[in-house]
């Protein structure tokens, strides 16, 4: 099992945009069996690559999460989807949903997605695929592949419930902070 950490907001490393994939070797296998592993240790329901700062785009997703059955089950772990260079296009028609984030822990946001998209991605030996999502798993595609344009679902809530959340998360900094310092 290779466990990764998970980076959360603040880290700056988080809105930056990951890069195309372009070596579909054993390095890439591996960040795959990483993602995997690390979103099973955190139960999650997805994971993108640029969240444990490895600037390549992939992301994995569990599709049982979202009561869909997985197409494209990975060698690895088949309840695993994994997408390299995935590439969306949306649909018309939209869904306001609650979203969670690893890299946003203990809090949870509305946002609003389209609920059917289009993702066009490489599986892990570069053989191009297409998959057209419905909701919800259009909503969790759209969730991971955020993480890959250096996106949280905060930046696509409305201002102040994300102002909000992003307050709650610098008190509980600044109260540890002070819990450490005063420990030293």
């Amino acid at each position: 099992m290779a466990f990764r950490k998970v980076l959360t907001w603040p880290n700056p490393k988080l809105k930056l945009c990951a890069s195309p994939v372009t070596d579909f070797d054993d390095s890439l296998r591996q960040l795959a069996i990483d993602l995997i592993d690390t979103c099973k240790v955190k139960f999650g329901a997805g994971l993108a690559a640029t969240q444990i700062g490895d600037p390549r785009s992939v992301v994995v997703l569990k599709p049982s999460e979202f009561d869909f059955k997985n197409k494209f089950p990975s060698e690895y772990d088949e309840e695993f989807w994994v997408l390299i260079n995935p590439e969306l296009f949306l649909g018309s028609d939209y869904c306001e949903w609650e979203e969670a984030c690893l890299s946003i822990p203990d809090y949870r946001g509305s946002v609003r997605r389209s609920s059917m998209v289009d993702v066009t991605f490489q599986d892990l030996n570069g053989t191009s695929k297409k998959l057209t999502c419905e909701w919800p798993l259009s909503g969790a595609v759209q969730h991971e592949c955020d993480h890959l344009e250096g996106k949280l679902y905060l930046d696509r809530m409305p201002k102040r419930p994300a102002a909000k959340i992003k307050q709650k998360i610098w008190q509980e900094k600044k109260k540890i902070a002070k819990a450490l310092k005063r420990r030293s």
